[in-house]
């Protein structure tokens, strides 16, 4: 089955996917920005679940640069980032949020990871950061 998910079915503006990731169960896809939104599809029928939004900042670029599902499939690690215009990355700031794969809730964040990718140990209890 092919299906093409587009941004008028979802509602919202965005400019570009920059990630996608298949849940642990293959029912649902998660695609994160460059504006910093992630959003969830059923992937079997193509319907938007929800969009998870992290902070807006204002005069700042910004992103989500990876999302990755825990084993269970429960939460959502996002690693985001966020710089000035123009400036050097040795200045931008990394955090990883956790999300409710559910619920939409924000969970945790952690804060000045070491960047914005993020890999789970297949126990599901350790998550590791890296550039």
């Amino acid at each position: 089955m092919l299906h093409t998910m587009s941004k008028e079915e979802s509602g919202q503006e965005y400019f570009g996917t920059n990630c996608i990731e298949w849940s642990p169960d293959g029912e649902t896809l998660a695609l994160c920005d460059y504006e910093g939104s992630v959003m969830l599809w059923n992937a079997i029928s193509g319907q938007h679940i929800r969009s998870l939004a992290g902070p807006i900042t204002e005069n700042l670029i910004k992103g989500v640069w990876d999302v990755s599902w825990s084993p269970d499939g429960s939460t959502l690690a996002v690693g985001w980032r966020e710089g000035m215009p123009g400036g050097s990355s040795a200045h931008d700031i990394y955090q990883v949020m956790f999300w409710d794969a559910e619920s939409g809730a924000l969970l945790n964040t952690l804060p000045d990871s070491q960047g914005p990718k993020s890999a789970w140990s297949p126990a599901g209890n350790i998550l590791a950061t890296a550039f």
